[in-house]
C-alpha cells in the first residue's frame, strides 16, 4: 500500500465458552486512559481483526505471543479482510486493587508495515465473575490510521463501541 494512505484496523475480543464480547467501565480521569478493558485469567478469548481496506494480516501479538489467525470467510466484505484467532490469558497476572495494566497489542500488515497500540485493562481471577463481566460491551476497537512513507502506522483516531 502507498505511503499517506488510510487504513482501519478493527479488534473484538469475545470469550469462547459462551461467545459473548467482553466489557469495559469507565475510570474517568483515575489512570492513564478513561476507559478499562477487563479480562479474565485462565480464559481463552477469541480475538477477531479486521483491514479496510482488504490488507492481508502477516501476525497478530498480544504481549509479544504470536496469534494463530485464520482468514474469516463466512461475512465476505469486498472491502475488507477479516481474521480470527485464540488468545488464552493463562499466566497473566491478576490486576491489583487500584491499578491497571496495558496489554500490547501488535498488527503486521502484508508490506506496509506494523501498527502497534495498548489497551489499558485489568484481569480478575477466573472465578471473579462479578466483577469481570459488569460493565458495557466492548463491541469493538476500532483504529484509523495513516500508513506512512517508513512502513509506520500512525493512529489518527480511536473508537471503541
Amino acid at each position: 500500500m502507498a505511503a499517506g494512505k488510510s487504513v482501519r484496523i478493527t479488534l473484538s475480543f469475545k470469550r469462547e465458552s459462551d461467545g459473548l464480547p467482553v466489557v469495559f467501565k469507565s475510570d474517568g480521569k483515575r489512570f492513564e486512559s478513561q476507559l478499562t478493558v477487563k479480562f479474565q485469567q485462565d480464559e481463552t478469548y477469541r480475538v477477531e481483526i479486521t483491514v479496510r481496506p482488504p490488507l492481508p494480516v502477516d501476525s497478530l501479538r498480544i504481549q509479544e505471543e504470536k496469534i494463530d489467525l485464520e482468514q474469516i470467510t463466512k461475512f465476505i466484505d469486498p472491502n475488507a479482510l477479516s481474521y480470527g484467532g485464540l488468545w488464552k490469558t493463562t499466566g497473566m497476572g491478576q490486576t491489583e486493587k487500584n491499578k491497571r495494566t496495558f496489554l500490547k497489542l501488535s498488527v503486521s500488515l502484508w508490506k506496509s508495515g506494523t501498527f502497534t497500540t495498548s489497551l489499558q485493562t485489568k484481569f480478575y481471577p477466573h472465578a471473579d465473575v462479578q466483577h469481570a463481566r459488569w460493565g458495557d460491551k466492548l463491541n469493538f476497537v476500532e483504529y484509523e490510521c495513516i500508513i506512512g512513507s517508513d512502513s509506520t502506522i500512525t493512529t489518527t483516531k480511536q473508537q471503541i463501541a
